[in-house]
C-alpha cells in the first residue's frame, strides 16, 4: 500500500485519541481533510508531512482542530546508495529511521525552561518500515526573522544546551547520535570533497573561474588534507545533547500563554549528543547558506556568539567561552565546508538544471552562495590550522 492510500484510509478511531489529546476533552462525529505540506528536504528518513484539518464534537459544541503528521521511514536503496549507507553501520546510526519517534516516546523532551523547546507530541504508531509521529500543529512562519530574532533564538538555544552542562545527566539511551559530525565527514556525503577540489573540469569551468577569487582550490585541499586536525579539536569541546539540524526552516517563532516568546524546533531526526556550539553554528551558517535568509553572516555571528553565551551563563554553565567560539567555528566547517554539490555541477548543464529544480534560483545563484560559505568557512577553520591546535 502506498503512503498515500495509507493516508486516505485513516478513519476515525486513529484519529480520535490524537484530536481529544489536543481539546482535553472527549470526542466524537470527526470530519477532516488530509492536506501535503510542502517541505523540501533532503533527510533520507521523511516520507512526508500532511496536515490534517477538521472539527469535532465535544458535548453539543463542534470544535476546530488541527494536527500534523510526519511519517518517517526505512531508508530507500536510492538513498542508501546516494548517502553510502549500505557501506558502512556508521552511517545507518547516523541516519537512524526511528530517532525522533524514540525522541518523543521517550519523554526526552519534557518541561523546559529554556525557551526552546520541541512541538509537542500527540501520538505515534509503528509499523514495520514506517513510524507516524503526530504533533502540534504550529502554523506557518514564513515571515523574515530579524538579527534580533536570531539573538533571541540563539540565547534559547544557549539555555538548551545549557542545561545538559550545568548539572542535568545527559541521556545515554543508544537510539541517540554520537558523533554525527566525524561520520559526516568520514563517511558522509562531505568525504566526497576531495572528488571535487581535484576535478579540473570543474575548477576550469568558465562559470567557475568568474566567482572565484584567490586560490581557493588550493586553501581548500589544504583544508581538506588536514580535516583530521578539525576533527581532532572539535573532539575537545564539552559535550551536550543537540538538535543538530536547528537551522531556521526548523524552528517557529511562537508565544508561550504568559506572553513571553519562545522557540519551537521540528525534525529531530539527528538529536543525539555533539560539541557545544553545533546548534548555533546550524543557526546562523545553514540558516543564511541553505535557508536563504539575507543576513550579512558576520553580522548575524556578532550578535548571536553572545547571546548564546548569555544563555549559557543563565542555565548556570560557567565554562570558557573560547569552548563556545571553537565549537562554532569547527562545528560548522566540519558540516558545511566540504559539502561542494553546487561546485560539482558546474561542468554538466544536466546537472546545473537539476541543481536548479532543487534549489529553486538560478544555478549562478547557487554557485556565488556556495563560494561565499566556502569562503566564510574557511576563515572560520584556518585559524585552527595555523595553530595546530
Amino acid at each position: 500500500m502506498t503512503l498515500v492510500e495509507e493516508i486516505a484510509g485513516l478513519d476515525e478511531a486513529t484519529l480520535r485519541p490524537i484530536v481529544e489529546k489536543l481539546v482535553a476533552v472527549p470526542v466524537r462525529d470527526l470530519e477532516w481533510t488530509a492536506t501535503p505540506v510542502g517541505y523540501k528536504v533532503a533527510n533520507p528518513v521523511s516520507a512526508g508531512l500532511f496536515r490534517f484539518a477538521g472539527t469535532a464534537r465535544a458535548g453539543a459544541t463542534d470544535r476546530p482542530w488541527s494536527a500534523v503528521l510526519k511519517v518517517l521511514q526505512t531508508i530507500s536503496d536510492e538513498d542508501a546508495a546516494r548517502f553510502r549507507i549500505a557501506a558502512d553501520v556508521r552511517l545507518h546510526e547516523a541516519f537512524r529511521w526511528d530517532r525522533e519517534a524514540c525522541a518523543y516516546e521517550s519523554g526526552l523532551f519534557g518541561d523546559s525552561s529554556s525557551g526552546f523547546r520541541a512541538a509537542r507530541w500527540l501520538g505515534s504508531r509503528r509499523g514495520a518500515h514506517r513510524c507516524w509521529v503526530w504533533l502540534e500543529d504550529l502554523g506557518r512562519d514564513d515571515e523574515r526573522w530579524d538579527v534580533s530574532r536570531y539573538a533571541l533564538a540563539a540565547r534559547h538555544l544557549g539555555r538548551f544546551n545549557g542545561e545538559w552542562l550545568a548539572g542535568r545527566p545527559l541521556p545515554q539511551e543508544d537510539w541517540l547520535s554520537r558523533g554525527w559530525l566525524r561520520t559526516w565527514l568520514e563517511i558522509g556525503l562531505a568525504s566526497h570533497a576531495h572528488e571535487v577540489i581535484d576535478d579540473d573540469a570543474v575548477w576550469s569551468e568558465p562559470i567557475v573561474r568568474a566567482e572565484v577569487d584567490g586560490d581557493l582550490r588550493g586553501r581548500l585541499r589544504g583544508a581538506w588534507a588536514r580535516r583530521s586536525e578539525l576533527l581532532e579539536a572539535l573532539d575537545r569541546v564539552p559535550l551536550t545533547l543537540c538538535h543538530l539540524d536547528s537551522f531556521r526552516g526548523n524552528l517557529f517563532s511562537t508565544t508561550k500563554p504568559s506572553g513571553d516568546a519562545e522557540t519551537v524546533a521540528v525534525d529531530w531526526s539527528y538529536v543525539g549528543i555533539g560539541p557545544l556550539g553545533t546548534d548555533l553554528s546550524q543557526l546562523v551558517i545553514a540558516s543564511i547558506f541553505y535557508h536563504g535568509d539575507d543576513h550579512d553572516v558576520r553580522r548575524l555571528e556578532s550578535a548571536c556568539l553572545p547571546s548564546y553565551l548569555a544563555g549559557l551563563r543563565e542555565s548556570g554553565w560557567r565554562g570558557s567561552a573560547s569552548d563556545v567560539h571553537t565549537g562554532y567555528a569547527l562545528a560548522g566547517a566540519v558540516r558545511f565546508l566540504f559539502v561542494l554539490g553546487v561546485l560539482r555541477a558546474a561542468p554538466s548543464a544536466e546537472y546545473r538544471a537539476r541543481a536548479e529544480r532543487w534549489g529553486g534560483t538560478p544555478y549562478e545563484t547557487q554557485l556565488a552562495l556556495n563560494v561565499k560559505r566556502t569562503e566564510h568557512l574557511l576563515g572560520l577553520a584556518e585559524p585552527f590550522l595555523r595553530n595546530g591546535t
